[in-house]
């Protein structure tokens, strides 16, 4: 576990009494249990935009941003009060279960603690947890090569706004032998630093231009992928997701902030998401979909699969989700979805809700089938585990989910890192929110690799496949390039 009471900055303002007859407490559970404890203080905010945080903060800080435009939530972090990777899944549930003690034992310093105000465990997770040590990455590692496993993170500067309202979480670790004093300047200066990023005016940037491309693979051996892939369905195999990358190379640095500002305003219905883990990269996009969202033991989740492209007038538009709703390929592949979504909630839910047909999510680009599912909770079991429960689902993977796993390691030969993997936050209370990491990008400095996937059925048709993932580039592309084109080819 790695720890910090270091404020982000040099100023330290006075100490406020209160705060420190609240750490002497802290700090009197911490030598009863002979551990660290979690502390932390809340304060409000004017800001109405939380990006500016991120953006004037230096990448040597663990980064985080989050936001759901027409759901009028959003989330952005500095620092890290307390970091834990993982790297195998054998240590995966040993380290969850540390970080959530840690979460629980929290103690609230603020002077009147409110509901919806506390600490959130940010949380980040690769697609397949321990099958990429199978692969022969020791000459080339590829773009994910710095990324852990799976990282969890308490973040030293949380911002979160929720109906118009913004509220700063500042936290740290005090230890048995730590000073309360300098504890409360540590925070005091912290969230000084915060509430100054927070007000700071957004940085203009210059915009970088793309000078290089490469599809990874080219389009006649990922057809051919394809193909192979279907000659392997039977009863072992009836759906695999295969996934392709398109590497850019820029003049300049690409200006993360810059990505999330268009990501968010063009893609308002999708989670807009940053995870910026410093040394390694950025991992940004515009996913729409969610995994699942827990919130006083009801679990909302969704099945996302199944697409097709958006019409170039509202009458195409309307002819092109009737098509989607009546292609029987299409409706097959979200079948699959649905179903492994009900066998996984069944055992621990009552009261559980799945809709007989599925409805339409339209996105800027694409048309998905989507069918919304809740249920009730009847274990106790936190939303990080849940998570783990219900990824990769058939709409990331295949059916079956873990020959389907198989099968793409083989076929693709790479690492996906964090790419079609789990992203979210939890609190202490049990609410959290996770989505899948699509339409997204892996950023560094002047290199960005774009992913998209599609599920290959029987039906599935190379030509349209490939199509398919032309489209669910454009998300990253727009937001890179500033246009929904990139300089070459057919994109």
């Amino acid at each position: 576990m790695t720890s910090s009471t270091q404020p982000l900055t040099d100023s330290v303002p006075i100490t406020s009494q209160p705060l420190l007859t609240a750490l002497r407490g802290a700090l009197h559970k911490a030598k009863e249990l002979g551990e660290g404890i979690l502390v932390y203080q809340n304060l409000s905010h004017e800001s109405g935009d939380l990006l500016p945080m991120v953006a004037a903060s230096g990448s040597e800080h663990f980064r985080c941003f989050w936001e759901k435009p027409d759901e009028g939530f959003s989330l952005a972090c500095t620092g890290a009060a307390v970091s834990l990777d993982f790297n195998a899944q054998e240590n995966r549930q040993e380290v969850i279960n540390k970080m959530e003690r840690v979460l629980a034992q929290g103690v609230d310093c603020s002077p009147s603690p409110q509901r919806n105000s506390r600490p959130r465990l940010l949380a980040g997770f690769a697609f397949d947890l321990d099958g990429a040590a199978d692969l022969n990455l020791s000459t080339d590692p590829g773009p994910w090569g710095a990324f852990p496993r799976g990282r969890l993170v308490l973040p030293q500067c949380l911002a979160t706004r929720r109906n118009e309202r913004t509220i700063l979480t500042v936290s740290c670790i005090i230890q048995p032998w730590d000073d309360v004093e300098t504890i409360a300047q540590a925070l005091e200066a912290s969230a000084a630093t915060a509430q100054r990023k927070l007000s700071a005016t957004f940085p203009e940037n210059g915009q970088a231009r793309c000078v290089e491309k490469e599809e990874l693979p080219g389009r006649e051996a990922w057809m051919n992928r394809v193909a192979q892939a279907k000659s392997q369905f039977g009863p072992q195999l009836s759906k695999v997701v295969l996934a392709r990358t398109l590497r850019l190379e820029f003049d300049a640095p690409i200006s993360i902030e810059q990505v999330l500002s268009r990501l968010r305003v063009r893609y308002p219905e999708c989670f807009t998401f940053m995870f910026d883990l410093p040394g390694s990269g950025t991992f940004v996009g515009a996913t729409p979909e969610r995994l699942l969202r827990i919130d006083d033991d009801v679990i909302y989740t969704e099945a996302l699969a199944g697409t097709i492209s958006r019409g170039a007038t509202p009458g195409d538009d309307q002819a092109q989700g009737k098509a989607l709703l009546k292609d029987p390929k299409e409706q097959s592949e979200h079948a699959y979805v649905v179903e492994f979504i009900r066998k996984r909630l069944e055992p621990i839910t009552s009261e559980l809700k799945i809709p007989s047909e599925p409805t339409l999510f339209y996105s800027k680009d694409v048309i998905h089938l989507r069918t919304p599912i809740s249920a009730r909770l009847n274990l106790s079991i936190s939303g990080l585990e849940l998570a783990s429960r219900l990824h990769p689902t058939p709409a990331v993977a295949g059916t079956p989910t873990q020959n389907a796993t198989e099968a793409i390691l083989k076929s693709e030969g790479v690492d996906r890192g964090w790419y079609a993997g789990v992203l979210g936050w939890m609190d202490g209370q049990g609410a959290g929110d996770f989505v899948v990491g699509l339409r997204s990008a892996l950023i560094r400095e002047r290199s960005a690799y774009l992913f998209a996937g599609g599920g290959i059925v029987s039906g599935s048709i190379p030509e349209k496949e490939w199509e398919e993932t032309r489209l669910k580039f454009q998300a990253m592309l727009q937001a890179l390039c500033g246009s929904p084109e990139s300089p070459g080819g057919d994109y």
